[in-house]
């Protein structure tokens, strides 16, 4: 049963629960059901990570290297 979706990214916002026999997370959004491996999701995780760093070092040097 999908479970709530809380905390999930927006793309894959209509529910997910655990596959722990498989060692997979399922994935429930508007195209259907994905499975995810452990790596899969953490490759994804460090992807999301890496693309906020980017954003946020575009920001401070805007704002000439400094932030309040």
């Amino acid at each position: 049963m999908p479970s709530n979706a809380e905390g999930a990214p927006h793309e894959f916002a209509r529910g997910w629960f655990a596959d722990s026999a498989h060692g997979q997370l399922i994935i429930e959004n508007n195209n259907g059901l994905h499975n995810f491996t452990t790596t899969a999701l953490k490759e994804w995780r460090r992807r999301k990570v890496e693309e906020v760093r980017t954003i946020w070092n575009e920001w401070i040097d805007l704002a000439g290297g400094e932030f309040d």
